[in-house]
């Protein structure tokens, strides 16, 4: 209707932070989907326990952060994502506002559709654009070298160029 390409979300994941940590959770969840992959960070000190049922996700995900690091079971996991998340959410209700004003369901999916796009559109024109740099500035405690790099071939490591004062600087 208004152009708007919805993505494929997995609805089978649960992804909170780590106050949520914990059997209760993950019974919850369980229940209410058997088959949800419920993906929350244990804490720091928690330490797997011997007599789990070796299936259970919650010790599945401490002998990963154990094995490969906390970054690389996120990684794994598609936690990042949620931080995403949390800062879009947060910037549409700053923006947009906390609740909508439309009085129908379906007007107030209208609107909420409506308030993404500007959003988008908002964050399109703030987005920085980086370009190539023509000429590069170097600066020390005393000196500053300006190199127009479209006229100087970059020397292989190893090799020196002189600037302008006749100071060497030295690729390595």
């Amino acid at each position: 209707m208004l152009g708007i390409k919805h993505r494929s979300i997995d609805r089978r994941q649960f992804t909170p932070d780590d106050a949520y940590d914990g059997n209760p959770t993950y019974d919850a969840v369980t229940r209410h989907s058997v088959d949800a992959s419920v993906v929350i960070p244990p804490r720091a000190n928690v330490e797997g326990r011997p007599d789990s049922y070796p299936s259970h996700q919650r010790d599945h995900y401490i002998a990963a952060i154990n094995a490969g690091g906390r970054m690389t079971w996120q990684v794994a996991t598609g936690y990042g994502k949620r931080l995403l998340v949390e800062t879009a959410i947060g910037r549409y209700k700053s923006i947009i506002g906390r609740q909508p004003w439309a009085s129908s369901f379906a007007a107030q999916r209208t609107e909420a559709a409506l308030g993404c796009v500007v959003l988008n559109r908002m964050l399109a024109y703030a987005r920085r654009k980086s370009v190539r740099s023509k000429t590069v500035t170097v600066y020390s405690w005393h000196q500053r070298w300006k190199f127009d790099l479209s006229s100087i071939d970059v020397p292989a490591p190893g090799n020196s160029v002189k600037s302008a004062d006749g100071t060497a600087l030295a690729f390595v």
